[in-house]
């Protein structure tokens, strides 16, 4: 096990050809300490890191390639979900569109790298029962699963959805709702996970590539529900990673509302204190706010 009190992972502060390319995308202008950190780890790792933005970056790390979206995908549709806030959905298309497109490994910008990604044609992990978190993905060109992605985020409007990306039952009772209306539904109204998990899951279920699905400990090895212990001082909580892990995932929704009530920065002693330490980041020049 790999102990956070003992946080000295060796770095690789060089790019070399074995380690497959590292690529996310950032809606806004600014960076805060947790994506500069989620980076930065992957070059320390030595993998070659992407961002691609529609607008400037104003903060992005030392050795961040920080290159323009819309030639991946225009950003025509302003969707953001009507219950939760987030603009996840165009993230999860965009993320397809990349893959399609480019050999890269896709990597939220809240998944923070522990050990070099290896490079292999299928790349991603359950986390929670058989759910795939789509965080970290890459998918081949040829995936039919992708293509079944790509066609299926083709329109934001739905008649109806398959039984498995139904995630809450007010989704099923709209949709229904709709239905009798001979209406459809917005995607910006469903489950906030509707192009993401839920979709991954389902096609990769359909396809029969579930099972190339890693374990969770691999990419994701704490639940949102323990992540927000890794920024409380190290003294107070017994947390390990295993073996096996690669990185792990912050989950951005949860970390950040922990860091808000703790002034938008973790404590000095907790492990993602010292993963900044480590990659050179100082979280007091971008706090979460």
């Amino acid at each position: 096990m790999i102990s956070f009190a003992n946080n000295n992972f060796p770095l690789q502060r060089h790019k070399t050809l074995d380690k497959p390319t590292i690529a996310s995308l950032w809606l806004g202008p600014r960076l805060t300490f947790l994506e500069q950190v989620c980076l930065k780890s992957f070059y320390d790792h030595g993998h070659r890191v992407i961002l691609y933005a529609y607008d400037q970056i104003e903060n992005a790390p030392n050795g961040i390639e920080v290159q323009n979206a819309s030639p991946i995908l225009r950003n025509d549709e302003q969707i953001v979900n009507k219950q939760s806030g987030s603009p996840a959905a165009i993230a999860d298309k965009f993320r397809y569109h990349m893959l399609k497109q480019t050999d890269y490994v896709w990597v939220d910008t809240d998944a923070c790298c522990i050990k070099p990604f290896p490079s292999q044609p299928y790349f991603f992990a359950r986390y929670f029962n058989y759910s795939v978190n789509n965080s970290v993905l890459r998918l081949p060109k040829d995936s039919p699963t992708l293509e079944r992605l790509l066609e299926f985020t083709s329109t934001s409007n739905y008649t109806d959805l398959p039984p498995g990306m139904y995630n809450s039952p007010p989704s099923r009772r709209l949709i229904q709702e709709r239905q009798r209306k001979g209406e459809t539904v917005h995607v910006s109204e469903l489950d906030h996970e509707t192009w993401g998990p839920l979709a991954l899951t389902h096609f990769l279920l359909e396809t029969g590539e579930y099972r190339e699905t890693m374990k969770d400990d691999v990419l994701n090895p704490l639940s949102a529900a323990r992540i927000g212990k890794t920024v409380r001082p190290k003294a107070k909580v017994q947390l390990e990673l295993p073996e096996c892990c690669l990185s792990v995932h912050f989950y951005g929704t949860h970390i950040r509302r922990v860091l808000r009530a703790l002034g938008g920065l973790p404590a000095e002693t907790s492990f993602l204190s010292e993963l900044c330490l480590q990659h050179g980041i100082d979280p007091k020049q971008a706090p979460i706010v």
